[in-house]
């Protein structure tokens, strides 16, 4: 099983300038993506996050109000008043709008305008350039036998651990038979062949010997087979001869 970086990729980002601090250019070149150390949270767990690259930042006038600081009131179209729609308000008006028709704006306090939304009324914003990161845990699995049983039924059940190594970089295994070990052999090669966007940050190798009972049976002179594997003592049956009677049936 191998975590490690997935595909790491550039976005060009921005947020709220709130005149502090800006890493820009000229503090220094900005690091390539493989050159920005960050740690896994956890080994061998899928998990993502994401950083401003240093060096990226850079403060510019907001694009949607120019740097006015406000955008028009939707509400009122920038009048600062809108139609009074209190229910007994006539072609007279009433007192909620002093007999005019129309009353203040709520959403824009009677000024017409109101924060720009984007710049939250800063008139700038920070830009920068946001490297996404993704760890993923890559597992791949062979299964030796000598019986007819599904391989993913013995990959999800609990057995005997008679192997267990994890390093930055696992090694072939030599100490097993010639299936194990070509097995081990070939998935470690799967495994360093994969993606150049792809880097390697821990390996762990395992050989899991999980106990597996082929039974074979006859029932009304028609033969078949059950089997019992895992620590779990697991039943597997493909055509059970009572599968389809009226009463419970069960295999224990």
């Amino acid at each position: 099983m191998i975590p490690g970086y997935l595909a790491p990729s550039y976005l060009l980002g921005n947020g709220y300038y709130t005149g502090l601090f800006v890493d820009g250019p000229a503090n220094g070149l900005a690091p390539l993506p493989w050159d920005i150390v960050v740690n896994p949270p956890e080994m061998f767990k899928d998990d993502s996050c994401s950083i401003i690259v240093p060096h990226t930042a850079s403060v510019k006038v907001c694009h949607s109000c120019y740097g006015v600081c406000a955008d028009t009131c939707t509400q009122c179209y920038g009048r600062g008043k809108k139609p009074c729609n209190y229910y007994y308000c006539g072609n007279n008006g009433c007192l909620m709008c002093g007999g005019t028709g129309r009353i203040r704006c709520g959403e824009c306090d009677g000024k017409g305008v109101i924060p720009c939304e984007t710049c939250t009324g800063r008139g700038h914003l920070k830009w920068y350039i946001k490297l996404e990161i993704k760890w993923k845990n890559s597992i791949s699995h062979h299964v030796i036998k000598q019986t007819t049983l599904h391989d993913h039924l013995i990959k999800n059940v609990s057995g005997r651990i008679a192997f267990e190594a994890e390093h930055l970089q696992v090694v072939p295994l030599t100490s097993f038979d010639d299936g194990v070990n070509n097995a081990s052999q070939r998935l470690l090669q799967q495994h360093a062949n994969q993606s150049t966007e792809q880097r390697i940050l821990q390996q762990r190798h395992f050989v899991k010997m999980v106990p597996v009972s082929e039974v074979a049976y006859t029932y009304n002179n028609d033969s078949y087979t059950f089997w019992v594997y895992g620590d779990e003592n697991e039943v597997y049956e493909e055509d059970y001869p009572l599968r389809r009677c009226c009463g419970l049936c069960t295999i224990s």
